[in-house]
Parts: C-alpha cells; sequence; structure tokens
C-alpha cells in the first residue's frame, strides 16, 4: 500500500517523521522516500522538517544525504524558533560528514546568528567539535573567529 507513506495521523505526522523520531535506518528512510518524495519537505506543526527530526535524533551522515537530495532546501529551513538544521547538528552531533553535508547545501548557514547571538561555529565549540568540523565551518565563514 504505497499510499500509507503519505497519510498523516491525527497529529499530521507521515510515517516519514515517525521513522526519523524512532530509528533513523537508511534502508527504511529511503523506502519512505521512495513512496512519497513529498514527505521530505513537509513541515509539521513545529515548523520541523524530516531534516529537523533526523538530525535531532542523530541519523547517520547517509540518512542526511538522503533527505537533502530529496529536499536540498530543508538545509536552509528554520523550525519555529529559527534555528536552521546546522544549529541542530552542531547542538546534537557534531560529525564531520554531516556538517559538510549541511554546509554543502547551505553555505549561507555558518554565518547565521541566531536568537541567543550565536554562530553555528559557537554551538559547534560548546559541544567539544572536532577540529574538522570546526574547521569546515571556519572555511565557509572565516569571520565566525572574531563574532
Amino acid at each position: 500500500y504505497p499510499a500509507a507513506a503519505s497519510t498523516p495521523d491525527a497529529t499530521g505526522q507521515l510515517p516519514l517523521n515517525y521513522a526519523l523520531k524512532i530509528q533513523t535506518r537508511l534502508k527504511v528512510v529511503a523506502l519512505l522516500l521512495l513512496a512519497c518524495p513529498a514527505a521530505a519537505s513537509e513541515i509539521d506543526e513545529h515548523r520541523h522538517l524530516p531534516l529537523h527530526y533526523a538530525l535531532e535524533n542523530k541519523a547517520e551522515p547517509e540518512v542526511v544525504e538522503a533527505l537533502l537530495q530529496v529536499y536540498p532546501a530543508a538545509a536552509s529551513t528554520p523550525d519555529a524558533t529559527g534555528q536552521l538544521p546546522l544549529n541542530y547538528a552542531l547542538k546534537i552531533q557534531t560529525r564531520l560528514k554531516v556538517v559538510a553535508l549541511l554546509l554543502l547545501a547551505c553555505p549561507a548557514a555558518a554565518s547565521e546568528i541566531d536568537e541567543h547571538r550565536h554562530l553555528p561555529l559557537h554551538y559547534a565549540l560548546e559541544n567539544k567539535a572536532e577540529p574538522e568540523v570546526v574547521e569546515a565551518l571556519l572555511q565557509v565563514y572565516p569571520a565566525a573567529a572574531s563574532t
């Protein structure tokens, strides 16, 4: 029943969001995206995209890549509080491959100051990011070191 992938529950959540909240195996995400590619661009009542949920739940880089392939604009879409996906990644996980994918999709995110007056670099440093993550952020936005 392929239409199940595009059928929301009573709260408006699509199966893709369920998968990303509970488990983030690439095979499951790929099957759901194949059945309903539009799910990658669906914003829920919290102004979350599936990418936000994937990052909140420490998705593997391949899952993040699959979501961005289907909906690249997700990298530049803030949630209800104005947080971009790059900030999610740096607050919760700081894997270089995930950060690199997000920066590739939305380089401008490296220079976005949030409501706390934090740049993504601040979140990376707060969460003890690997030097390669800090380097990636500085390559995209060198002025972050003096902001």
